[in-house]
């Protein structure tokens, strides 16, 4: 099981689209940011629909026009939780390294 440390600037390279996740802990809530360029709706679509699926009862907040920003916030287990779902879907599709 990986430790619940703070990852910031988690970038997912799906060739020239780049989806960046960011989660930030503190303490008993945290925050998942998921940001992407709006030319790719589709993929920020599923990665967040992903995140969103994992984490039922946080609150969801999606934002902009040409860069789209999802942003997460709940339980920190539960956020984790969908974090590591998001990065899941945004490898999935097209990613082939994670830089964290």
């Amino acid at each position: 099981m990986q430790s619940m440390t703070n990852y910031s600037d988690s970038q997912i390279h799906t060739g020239f689209m780049n989806v960046k996740i960011e989660f930030n802990n503190h303490g008993i809530y945290s925050t998942l940011t998921i940001t992407n360029n709006a030319l790719f709706l589709r993929r920020h679509a599923q990665v967040a629909i992903a995140a969103v699926d994992s984490a039922p009862s946080a609150k969801v907040i999606t934002t902009g026009c040409w860069v789209l920003r999802t942003v997460l916030s709940g339980e920190t287990q539960e956020i984790w939780r969908a974090g590591l779902a998001a990065r899941r879907v945004a490898q999935k599709y097209g990613g082939n390294k994670c830089e964290r």
